[in-house]
């Protein structure tokens, strides 16, 4: 995923940031809302107007006051993922009821007061701790999911060591069976150890990583080595049809992608993606939109 993530145990650098495209998601975490307004109430303003995807990671906690959300949306923030620690073992003394049973009630309802409160442009999402006991963090998933949370984060420790892993397999393997394959479930965008995370609990539900989009099948025709389209073959081909290439063939090499379709396409992709590959049948850059498709995919910092 392209995102970046900031604990606030000083001032935030924008130079460790780097370049941020307009589509892409900035992830910052910290401690309080108060190193936001402190600090880097300006720095953090500015990224905001560099990028329509920018999340705030902060305490469930520290979600209240009157201006909270107003205060956010004033300095471009479109998304806040409260951190829960959620108990793991409060279910043996709460009572739930339909999706909420044997899941954490309290953080479930907490996450359903606020969106009952936030404005509509802003997002809320869920930063869950992972403790030794998972019994009910599947099932608090889902709950928040219910209520519209549409994706969460796992906050697990660095290595992922046997037992950790085989419990969150099974986490995944809960959700698939309840049917919610459309949530999605993200560890931690800082962690090195993403993608072995990933590999080892099959987590199937955190986004595609590597898209590939065929353009075109129009070509130069002047690869010798081409099997299709190098001007040998293509003689070849028309010798078997009468000293000509027939219709169905000639419509399937003028064959292309349409651009609506494609850029539509670039930009609903989740920030999972790292990267696009664009291919084809013959040449994409044959295609008369492909600066424009790999420019969309560019802004969104794949």
């Amino acid at each position: 995923m392209k995102a970046y993530n900031y604990q606030s145990h000083g001032h935030l650098s924008l130079e460790s940031i780097g370049v941020i495209k307009s589509k892409e998601l900035v992830y910052l975490r910290y401690e309080a809302i108060s190193g936001l307004f402190l600090k880097d109430k300006e720095k953090i303003a500015s990224i905001g107007a560099k990028t329509s995807q920018l999340f705030v990671s902060l305490p469930a906690e520290e979600a209240s006051g009157p201006t909270f959300f107003d205060d956010l949306i004033a300095i471009g923030v479109s998304g806040v993922a409260l951190r829960f620690k959620y108990d793991s073992k409060k279910w043996l003394n709460q009572v739930g009821f339909g999706v909420n049973h044997s899941g954490d009630r309290d953080v479930v309802e907490s996450f359903q007061n606020l969106m009952r409160i936030k404005p509509r442009q802003i997002e809320l999402v869920a930063e869950l701790e992972v403790e030794d006991d998972t019994r009910v963090l599947g099932s608090t998933i889902a709950s928040l999911h219910s209520y519209g949370c549409s994706w969460v984060v796992v906050n697990v420790p660095v290595v992922p060591t046997e037992p950790i892993v085989r419990k969150m397999a099974e986490i995944f393997e809960y959700l698939k069976i309840r049917g919610l394959l459309r949530l999605n479930v993200y560890f931690p965008f800082w962690l090195p150890s993403i993608e072995e995370w990933n590999v080892k609990t099959q987590n199937t539900l955190s986004g595609l990583s590597e898209i590939h989009i065929d353009l075109s099948n129009r070509c130069t025709h002047s690869c010798v080595f081409c099997g299709l389209y190098a001007p040998e073959s293509v003689n070849e081909l028309k010798g078997h049809h009468g000293g000509k290439l027939p219709k169905e063939i000639i419509d399937h090499m003028s064959k292309e992608i349409n651009f609506e379709k494609c850029n539509d396409f670039i930009q609903t992709l989740p920030w999972t993606v790292r990267q696009i590959q664009f291919g084809g049948l013959g040449d994409p850059l044959m295609h008369k939109h492909a600066v424009d498709l790999i420019r969309a995919a560019r802004d969104r910092g794949f």
